[in-house]
């Protein structure tokens, strides 16, 4: 755990097997160590993907072999108080709770997403969740809240892309 990692962010993984294994091989593909012999081991995954696992595990009376597909998720986290990103990116936003905690009381958040060398900014949801008339996530086509508003929702409704024509979007 977990299966939904940040980049560079460390994986423990626990053997569950019964019937008293001797001996544990592991594989993951994309992850640092790419194998090990642990009975439970730690894993980094340094690059963006969804990565298999793959464990025989091994007692006197044989061995069996496990393959989880698309087991761990590697993905790119933001946190949306008062950052910039000046690259283009991939990856979920998130608020000081980050994807498994609250946020504050009161609290507002700001990303300014300024790449470069960018004609358009582009935003795409894979979800989407705020507390409906109370939490509202609004997007600004330039650098400040004085710029033109291009989106505000609230909700759990996905949103369509927002796009930014000036290169810059504040969040």
């Amino acid at each position: 755990s977990p299966l939904t990692v940040n980049i560079g962010s460390i994986v423990q993984f626990n053997d569950l097997t019964i019937n008293a294994p001797t001996s544990w091989q592991w594989s993951f593909p994309g992850g640092t160590p790419s194998t090990s012999t642990l009975q439970n081991p730690t894993v980094t995954y340094n690059t963006l993907g969804m990565y298999d696992v793959h464990l025989i595990a091994t007692n006197s009376f044989g061995s069996d072999t496990i393959l989880q597909t698309d087991y761990i998720n590697s993905v790119n986290y933001t946190y949306m108080c008062n950052s910039t990103s000046t690259t283009a990116a991939t990856g979920l936003l998130f608020d000081s709770g980050g994807p498994t905690g609250d946020y504050q009381s009161s609290e507002a958040c700001s990303l300014l997403i300024e790449p470069a060398f960018a004609d358009t900014v582009i935003l795409s949801f894979v979800s989407f969740n705020t507390e409906t008339n109370w939490d509202y996530f609004k997007v600004y086509d330039g650098t400040s809240t004085s710029d033109p508003m291009v989106m505000n929702m609230s909700g759990t409704v996905l949103p369509p892309d927002v796009v930014c024509p000036s290169g810059k979007m504040l969040i």
